[in-house]
């Protein structure tokens, strides 16, 4: 499947049981959306999102569904899990099963630093009072990388603010946002540079775009020989609603700053404030 300008595969409820066997998506908008009843396979398959497309599976309410030994990839400015497990509060009595086994979110096609992507997430369209619903999900044996950082071309501290002009192979630039928390790592020939940071401000996009922080110290400046900017808010997975049960084991991340982020906090409607898990 090759540049499908929407999911290349729909699963709804008339299909009982389906398989998707040694399948490979290329520079599709997304790979599947499988919903409700619909028990699915998915079995050595490789997906390949375009740039700027939607997530390479996307699971609402799902009943039973394995994903094994795929391979997942994405291309910037993609800001969407490769999977996500969408459960809908009117749909709370779906309690069926996700599995992943063995199967690689790989990272090479991606020079991107964009905090919301992540590889699986679990997220609710409406959050209430009434938290039964439950996707029961196991990841076991994968392998999630991350992009480590990109190299700053340049870099220089004038007033209390450091700009750094960072390098990527994609016009989209490097995807990070105010308020994102990064670290500036080795290569430096001025230590002073080195840190964690919060970003104050970003330049245009493109294949060199800068980025600003606040940082107390002297003028300085250097090219060439400028490092590495990593974002430290970065996650593998991403629990953004209160109604996932997660057994994670056997896996490897690596490059990522957060293997698992249960940080967001949920309003309840019309319950006393906020659940934060």
């Amino acid at each position: 499947f090759n540049s499908m300008c929407y999911y290349a595969l729909i699963f709804n409820s008339s299909f009982y049981y389906s398989r998707v066997l040694r399948c490979m998506f290329e520079f599709c908008y997304g790979s599947a959306i499988v919903y409700d009843d619909t028990e699915t396979l998915f079995r050595d398959n490789i997906h390949a999102v375009a740039a700027g497309g939607a997530q390479n599976i996307l699971l609402i309410n799902p009943d039973f569904v394995n994903i094994e030994n795929d391979r997942f990839f994405g291309e910037p400015p993609n800001t969407h899990a490769d999977v996500e497990i969408q459960v809908q509060d009117s749909f709370s009595w779906v309690g069926g099963i996700v599995t992943f086994r063995n199967s690689q979110f790989r990272g090479e096609r991606e020079q991107w630093l964009n905090s919301t992507r992540c590889r699986i997430k679990t997220s609710s369209t409406s959050v209430s009072s009434n938290l039964n619903g439950s996707t029961y999900t196991i990841i076991d044996g994968c392998y999630f990388s991350c992009q480590p950082g990109l190299p700053a071309t340049s870099i220089g501290r004038l007033s209390g603010t450091v700009t750094a002009t960072l390098s990527s192979a994609w016009p989209s630039g490097h995807g990070l946002q105010i308020g994102n928390h990064i670290q500036v790592i080795t290569g430096m020939s001025d230590s002073s540079f080195l840190g964690e940071f919060i970003v104050s401000a970003i330049g245009a996009p493109g294949v060199s775009q800068t980025v600003s922080w606040l940082q107390a110290g002297a003028d300085s400046a250097q090219s060439n020989k400028g490092g590495y900017v990593s974002n430290s808010d970065i996650a593998a997975i991403r629990l953004d609603a209160p109604i996932g049960r997660y057994q994670i084991t056997n896996n490897n991340f690596v490059s990522y700053p957060i293997a698992v982020d249960d940080s967001p906090t949920m309003v309840l409607t019309g319950g006393t404030g906020a659940m934060e898990r």
